[in-house]
Parts: structure tokens; C-alpha cells; sequence
């Protein structure tokens, strides 16, 4: 894009060295002031040549310094019907970057710029300006526009628009506001700048005041903003004030657009309106429009999720009718659909139509049909299809890797899957290595769990908390406690932690083990990691210590309370589980002692009275 600013300042700046200029090479790369009457002869003549912009950013790359690159630029800038390109303000970028680390503030570049007999106008500041803004170097633009006020120029509605963007860039959307309503000429751009912001923000509050303030000076937004504006009000389900913009729009003799209909199906649709968004899409037939596969997509996914089958099975047929083709984003949608609302034969049928249509489909969608094949209970078909379309037209990533590793353990082909994890174990994420153990031992293959769980921490591979957390899960349900136990302490020694369900699963189990040193552990361990077990715990704990030991376990049970590992729900819950004269006069002590009663009924207590024999 092109630019050029119009001098539209009143100037306040004192006389300055003229500077003329016939080439840049004319100048010494050093920054000696040049004497009134030895000021080089080149700056106010017109030059012989026609300037273009290939000469301009040919001679800018060649400039001996950064400086000089800048008083050439801002020269050019200077001369009749010349006007810069993108490509021009993208190298001064660098140039302009270079000149401000070097000098620290736009005020010394001024000065750098005044020392070789540059005349300062107002031009050079909005370029300035312009260079920063295009540069995102926002610090800078504020100093610009500051520099500019202290020069004795006043800012035109260019340079309020720049500051006001930067404002709303940085997350200052109130003094952007203010700032806008305090510019004394706004313009389009000015409220259009702070329209496309406030949608940007969601901020529709700010967003009505701006437009209203617009309309009251004049100005009507173009068809973009509409849209915009439109959009943002659908998307956040304002379908009155959408209503209101559409009724605008109409007003101002402004086409509604394919793509505005779309947004308000959208809208519709989002607030479980369906059948009113489907009512859309026919008076968009009636009155000559042609919904695209935009809107064809979002009405058919809001009709599944509406659980409204047969009315999206319409829509495609009233689609297909119009000529209007399926694309690879449609083609998902419909495959994702079908098989969530467990139309295995349609979703299966849209995929063959892609093929069929020569449209190639990505692997992000052949693993979502593989994940479905697994979840609907069908793993034979997953490994089929990992055989025959991801293996064979893809490099399968770590999803398909997930897909065909369950559905050959699913399938009770464990050797084979053994196999073949054992094949590609290496590189492969902590997530692959926990779900074939998790799989492994979901199946009761418990050894073969362990074996490959040891070779891979043996061989260093990936593995996470989680890792652990299946391990020690599956040896839980197999009582093999003492194996759980050791994974545990193994993570503690990684510096991790457990989560609350597997922290109250083992003081569960090892409570009904009657392993009072390891559970006094676990308390302990718990307490200090600010793990929150459940009330249902805390009493079997209760009940296994104080047989032992009643003193060590009210000790335990107070720094339990002290760090709210229970919440006040639960403690009151305690109070009517334990069914323990010793535990019940403790509590309520403790509970009278330190305000810890909330003030919810016995209504909200459950009725389940836990035992543990």
C-alpha cells in the first residue's frame, strides 16, 4: 500500500538548517554539523530524475549509514506524487530499529537528524510514527507523538488514530476511548480503528457507545464492519442487537451478504435455536440467495447437537439439490457428527464420497474415524483401518499410533501389540507408553504391564506422572499393594506427587491391610504435599489409627483440619459418618474452637452411613 501523509500542521519550530540533496553518497557517514553557509546544495531542488521505488530501496540498502538512509527516505517523502511503498517503510523498520537502540529515544534522533541539516517538520514525525506503528514498537510510538507535541506541532487526526490503535493494542481500552471522544477532527478510520478493536475484545458495551457516537458525527460504517460488528454480537448470542445491525444494514441500502445469513445461522444455532436457524436458511432460498457450504456446515452440525437427525439429513439432500459440493471441512463435520451420535454407515459413507470426489483427506480426520471405531466398541475395524488407509497413505503420528495400540489390545491380540510397541517404543511421548500399559492392565496382564513398564524406565524413555498414576492404579486393583507402593515411593523420589484419588485409594487399601506404618506415611505425606482427601477416607484412617495409637491419629486428623485438606461440607460429613463417641467430641471441639461450621442444613449431609468392617 501506498502512503503519504498531507501537511496539515501548524508549525511552532524554529529555523532550521536547510538541507538539499542530489545523492545520498553526497553525505559523510559522520554526524558533523553542517555550517549554515557550507550546507550542501541538494535538498530543496527538484530532482532531474523521476523518482520510483525501486531506485528508492535500492539506494536505501546501499546507504553508508542508518541516518543517512533516514534523511533520504524522509526526502523523498518531500517530493511531488512520490509516495512510499510497503516495501520502503519495511526496510526503514530495520534502519529506524537500529538508529533507537543506538540513541535510546526518538528525541536524540531528531537531534542526529537536525546535526546533518535536516529540516524537522511535521512530516518527519508522522513518518516516524508510521515506521513505528508498522513495527509494533509501541513504546516508541507514544514517544513519537510526545516528541511531536513538545516540538510545537499539534498531532492531525493521523497520528491520534495511531496512538488511539496502540492504545487498544495494549489492552487500554479505556484511555483509547477517552482518547478517541477528546479527538478534535475524528474520521472514518478513527471510529472504524475503534469499532474493529472493541470486536476484537469482545467489549460490546464500548462497542454500542462507539457506534452511536459515530452515526452522531456522520459517519456509517462500510460493509466489512458491518459484518464484523454482526459477527460479534452472533457469536456472543446478542441476537436482539444483531437484529438491530441487520435492520442497519437494510437500511443504509447495504446487500446482506451469504456470509451474514451465515453468522446469524450460526448465532441461532449456538443458543440450541435450530429449528429457527433452519427456518433461515428457507427464507434465504425464498428471496434468491444461495447459501454456500459455509452455512449448509453450520446448520447441519447445529442440528446434530440439537439431536435433530432427520432435519440435518434434509439439509444435505436440499444442498446437494442446489449444486453446492461437500468440502474437507464440511466432510469432517458430517463424519464427526454421525459417528458421536453412533451413525457408524453415514459417517463411513461421506468418507467414500471424498475418495470419490477426489478430495484428499488429512490425517487428523482418518484418526478421528480410527478413535471412533475404538470407542464404539469395534476394534477389529480400527486396526483394519489403521492397515489399510493411514499406514498406507500417511505417516502416522502418535494418535494413530494410540488408535492402533488399543485396538489390537482391545481386540485380544496382546502379542501383537506387545510386539509392535516394542518395535516402535523408541521416540515415541510418555502418553503411548501409559496407554499400553493402562490397556495392558485393564485386560488382567498385569506381568507384561510391569516388564514393559521397567524396561521403559531402563531405557530412559518418556514417562510422566501419569505414567506412575496407571501403575500404581493397576497393581492397586490387583492387590498387589506392595508393587504399588514401590512405584510410590519412586515418584516421590522424582520430586512428584500423586494425585487425591490414587493418595485416598492407597490409605484405603493399606488401612484395610492393617499396615499402620505405611499409612501413617501416607498421612504425612499428604499433609505436607496439601493433598485434599475425601471425608469417606479420613474415617477408615480414623478408625484403623486409633486403635493403635488414638493420641498419634487426633494429632493427624488436627493438622489435617489446620490445612483444609477436608472442605467444611466434608468435615460435617465426618461428624455424621463416624458414628465414634472419641472422634465425634473431638471434632465437635475442634469445629466450636475454630469457627469451621458452615451453615448448610443436616438436609445437605449424606444420607450413607459407611462402616468398615
Amino acid at each position: 500500500m501506498q502512503w503519504r501523509h498531507k501537511r496539515i500542521f501548524l508549525s511552532q519550530s524554529p529555523q532550521l538548517i536547510p538541507l538539499r540533496l542530489y545523492s545520498i553518497h553526497s553525505f559523510s557517514s559522520s554526524s558533523k554539523t553542517t555550517k549554515t553557509n557550507q550546507s550542501p546544495h541538494f535538498y530543496h531542488k527538484t530532482p532531474k530524475f523521476t523518482l520510483t521505488p525501486q531506485f528508492v530501496h535500492s539506494t536505501l540498502s546501499k546507504s553508508p549509514s542508518d541516518l543517512l538512509a533516514l534523511v533520504f527516505f524522509l526526502w523523498c517523502a518531500k517530493q511531488n506524487n512520490y509516495f512510499h511503498d510497503h516495501q520502503a517503510f519495511t526496510h526503514m523498520l530495520h534502519v529506524v530499529s537500529r538508529l533507537t537502540h543506538k540513541c535510546q529515544s526518538v528525541n536524540s534522533i531528531i537531534r542526529e537528524l537536525k546535526s546533518v541539516g535536516c529540516v524537522i517538520k511535521p512530516q518527519t514525525f508522522l513518518l516516524l510514527l508510521r515506521i513505528y506503528w508498522h513495527g509494533k514498537m509501541d513504546r516508541f510510538v507514544f514517544n513519537t507523538f510526545d516528541e511531536m507535541c513538545r516540538f510545537g506541532f499539534k498531532p492531525n487526526t493521523f497520528a491520534r488514530n495511531v496512538r488511539m490503535d496502540v492504545l487498544f493494542r495494549n489492552g487500554k481500552v479505556e484511555d483509547a476511548i477517552t482518547f478517541l471522544k477528546r479527538t478534535p477532527l475524528p474520521n472514518f478510520l478513527s471510529f472504524n480503528m475503534a469499532v474493529c478493536s472493541l470486536c476484537k475484545l469482545n467489549d460490546l458495551v464500548r462497542l454500542k457507545d462507539v457506534i452511536r457516537i459515530m452515526f452522531w458525527k456522520g459517519y456509517v460504517p462500510n460493509v466489512g464492519t458491518f459484518d464484523l460488528v454482526f459477527d460479534c454480537f452472533c457469536k456472543a448470542g446478542r441476537l436482539k442487537e444483531a437484529y438491530q445491525v441487520l435492520g442497519l444494514m437494510i437500511s443504509f441500502g447495504i446487500s446482506v451478504s451469504v456470509n451474514v445469513w451465515s453468522m446469524l445461522i450460526n448465532g441461532l444455532c449456538k443458543l440450541r435455536q435450530a429449528d429457527k436457524a433452519g427456518f433461515m436458511l428457507v427464507k434465504m432460498i425464498e428471496i434468491g440467495m444461495s447459501p454456500n457450504v459455509v452455512t449448509y456446515t453450520t446448520l447441519f452440525k447445529g442440528l446434530m447437537e440439537s439431536q435433530m437427525v432427520d432435519s440435518a439429513k434434509r439439509v444435505l439432500n436440499i444442498m446437494e439439490s442446489r449444486g453446492c459440493s461437500h468440502d474437507l471441512v464440511l466432510s469432517n463435520v458430517l463424519i464427526h457428527c454421525f459417528f458421536k451420535s453412533g451413525y457408524l454407515d453415514d459417517a463411513l459413507n461421506v468418507f467414500k464420497n471424498l475418495l470419490k470426489q477426489n478430495i484428499v483427506p488429512d490425517l487428523v480426520l482418518c484418526n478421528v474415524i480410527l478413535n471412533y471405531f475404538i470407542k464404539a466398541g469395534h476394534p477389529s475395524h480400527a486396526v483394519d483401518w489403521y492397515t489399510k488407509i493411514i499406514d498406507k497413505a500417511f505417516t502416522p503420528d502418535k494418535y494413530s499410533l494410540v488408535g492402533r495400540l488399543s485396538g489390537l489390545c482391545d481386540s485380544g491380540k496382546i502379542k501383537e501389540a506387545v510386539y509392535w510397541y516394542v518395535m516402535t517404543a523408541i521416540g515415541l511421548d510418555a502418553h503411548v507408553h501409559t496407554l499400553i500399559i493402562d490397556r495392558l492392565m485393564k485386560i488382567g496382564e498385569y506381568n507384561i504391564a510391569l516388564k514393559l513398564f521397567r524396561s521403559v524406565i531402563a531405557e530412559e524413555y518418556n514417562l510422566d506422572i501419569i505414567s506412575y498414576m496407571v501403575v500404581i492404579r493397576g497393581l492397586l486393583n490387583a492387590k498387589r499393594n506392595e508393587e504399588a507402593y514401590y512405584f510410590y515411593t519412586k515418584i516421590k523420589e522424582l520430586g512428584e506427587f500423586p494425585d487425591a484419588y490414587i493418595c485416598s485409594f492407597m490409605l484405603s487399601v493399606f488401612c484395610k491391610e492393617r499396615n499402620e506404618k505405611i499409612v501413617e506415611q501416607l498421612i504425612i505425606d499428604v499433609n505436607e504435599a496439601g493433598i485434599q482427601v475425601d471425608s469417606y477416607t479420613l474415617i477408615k484412617v480414623f478408625k484403623f489409627l486409633r486403635r493403635k495409637n488414638p493420641s498419634s491419629v487426633l494429632n493427624r486428623i488436627t493438622e489435617i483440619l489446620n490445612l483444609r485438606l477436608v472442605n467444611d461440607q466434608e468435615t460435617r460429613a465426618l461428624l455424621y459418618q463416624a458414628n465414634d463417641p472419641l472422634f465425634d467430641s473431638y471434632l465437635k471441639n475442634y469445629l466450636k474452637n475454630n469457627q469451621f461450621v458452615d451453615s448448610s442444613s443436616s438436609d445437605d449431609l449424606p444420607c450413607t452411613i459407611v462402616s468398615d468392617k
